[in-house]
């Protein structure tokens, strides 16, 4: 059962699996976030690494977190929705960081509108490789053919779930497009023009 909605606030969910090298900076990037009304949710599936120690060990950080076996990414991320009392919702990697001034930047463009859907630009760490920019405003017609938004750099206002449902969990990869394409044409977006986000990319 979802909590009250508080007008405003940010929920940030972060599912954990066995992530103990990167997990310390994705929940201090949001801790630092200079937008304070940022709750950070966190749920891990079962790890054995060491993550799970240092969810406690920061645990004051934390508005909610759990450790137990889950089906998959979609399934930790509709756990994490289910605990959220956040207007507006984003999913940060626990091998991903949000730069600080990042929520503030969503906030400040899409502040005042009826947008359900807020994306930006993300650096992908490439290691081996150079880094690369993604994600792109969201069109109906290119977002038919791929994915062109960058999920990790994006909120989603919470009634886009209330109206179209959670993910879908009989999907392993892809899930959080078929969420964004079940309003088709008529999703509202902004874009953030700026990069707001980092994102490991293992090869």
């Amino acid at each position: 059962m979802r909590g009250i909605v508080t007008p405003g606030r940010v929920s940030i969910i972060t599912a954990v699996y066995n992530a103990a090298p990167t997990l310390e900076d994705c929940l201090l990037s949001v801790r630092n976030q200079s937008y304070r009304d940022v709750e950070h949710i966190v749920i891990d599936g079962g790890s054995t690494d060491g993550s799970v120690e240092i969810l406690q060990r920061h645990s004051s950080l934390l508005a909610y977190w759990v450790s137990e076996p889950d089906s998959g990414v979609y399934d930790a991320w509709n756990k994490g929705l289910s605990a959220a009392t956040g207007e507006w919702i984003g999913f940060l990697g626990a091998d991903d960081v949000l730069l600080p001034d990042a929520v503030s930047k969503y906030l400040t463009v899409c502040g005042g509108t009826d947008a359900q859907y807020v994306c930006s630009l993300v650096r992908l760490i490439r290691p081996g490789l150079p880094d690369k920019i993604i994600g792109r405003p969201w069109s109906w017609p290119a977002f038919q053919r791929k994915m062109t938004t960058a999920h990790v750099g994006s909120l989603h206002r919470f009634g886009l779930f209330e109206k179209y449902g959670n993910y879908d969990t009989d999907y392993k990869i892809a899930g959080d497009y078929e969420l964004l394409l079940r309003p088709g044409k008529d999703l509202n977006s902004i874009f953030v023009g700026e990069v707001t986000a980092a994102m490991l990319w293992w090869q």
